[in-house]
């Protein structure tokens, strides 16, 4: 299971890290927020095939692993959704979807998988798109 790499502590300081205020805000150079943060090793796991399509998370999970809130956990959830990575379903967790599935021209997702081991399948696509729009 992929970790984030840093929790808060009950004193509101990430443990090895940066501090952070008791309103969630960082008290050093990286101004991400939290759900970035989560997204920042999440996302490109899915991307790379670290969790295989049908994988399926929980809230409560994602909570645990990476020691967030739910509202930060789901805020996650929200953004891998409005990729199509993931598909949130109650009573059934979040799921990963197939890569047929996936916004694959969406800027983050791109980076992603350029970053991983995807980066072949993207570059062909993005070839595709530039050779469909380009004049001949």
């Amino acid at each position: 299971m992929v970790r984030l790499g840093f929790r808060l502590s009950p004193g509101g300081n990430r443990a090895g890290g940066e501090g952070v205020s008791s309103t969630g805000s960082t008290m050093g150079t990286d101004h991400r927020t939290l759900h970035n943060r989560v997204l920042a090793v999440l996302g490109p796991a899915i991307a790379a095939g670290e969790y295989s399509p049908g994988h399926t998370f929980t809230l409560q999970g994602l909570e645990h692993d990476f020691g967030v809130s739910r509202t930060v956990a789901r805020e996650a959830v929200r953004v891998l959704e409005s990729m199509r990575l993931v598909v949130s379903r109650p009573r059934t967790g979040i799921r990963v979807r197939p890569r047929k599935d996936w916004s694959v021209f969406d800027p983050q997702l791109i980076r992603w998988r350029l970053a991983g081991s995807g980066r072949m399948e993207q570059l062909r696509t993005l070839n595709e798109l530039r050779e469909a729009v380009e004049p001949g």
